[in-house]
């Protein structure tokens, strides 16, 4: 018969389950470590590469960003100023003098320095070259223009005129792609300045 009495077998399955885990534990500490890691090589790749294009991702919607704050910058600027010019221009050839232009000049200068102030202060650091370079040299034009128009440099204004509407053009045209469509914003006048 059993000698253990009823709950015998049970204290001895206990103890010999204590006894067997302190043998692991006890093995397990015996276990010496050379102190040295060991990395998989192509995880070590794997992740470099995944951080790499995590990276190269934020960059690029870095990019993207500014380049869509820039070209909407362009696009309103070029409507406005384009609206004001051509109302100069209008008034100057039905009157054919830089008196007589009932402030028309005094709008355009305002919205082709503003034009030239709103593109200059949307491009960052992260504005791909292309729309920096073609929206810079918009900016650039306006404000050259502005110069013209305030100085009534009649034999300067059609030269000016011709390259800022370039500029201007090219700015669009390269923000077509941002905007997802082709060039936006306003045609230039039909009619040529002092004509």
């Amino acid at each position: 018969m059993n000698r253990l009495g009823g709950c015998g077998w049970v204290r001895a399955c206990a103890v010999g389950a204590a006894t067997g885990a302190l043998v692991v534990v006890l093995s397990a500490c015996a276990t010496t470590v050379d102190g040295s890691g060991r990395v998989d090589p192509v995880q070590v790749s794997d992740y470099l590469a995944t951080r790499s294009s995590a990276s190269a991702r934020a960059s690029a919607d870095a990019q993207t960003a500014a380049d869509y704050a820039t070209c909407a910058a362009v696009t309103s600027a070029a409507a406005s100023a384009s609206r004001a010019y051509n109302a100069f221009v209008a008034r100057l050839n039905s009157t054919q003098s830089f008196d007589d232009l009932a402030r028309t000049d005094g709008g355009a200068v305002d919205a082709l320095n503003r034009a030239g102030s709103a593109v200059t202060g949307a491009i960052t650091g992260s504005t791909s070259d292309q729309v920096r370079s073609t929206a810079g040299g918009f900016a650039a034009r306006s404000t050259d223009l502005a110069r013209v128009v305030a100085g009534k440099q009649r034999d300067a204004l059609n030269a000016s005129s011709t390259a800022w509407e370039r500029a201007r053009d090219t700015a669009l045209s390269a923000c077509g792609p941002v905007s997802g469509g082709g060039p936006v914003g306003a045609q230039p006048s039909a009619a040529t300045p002092g004509g």
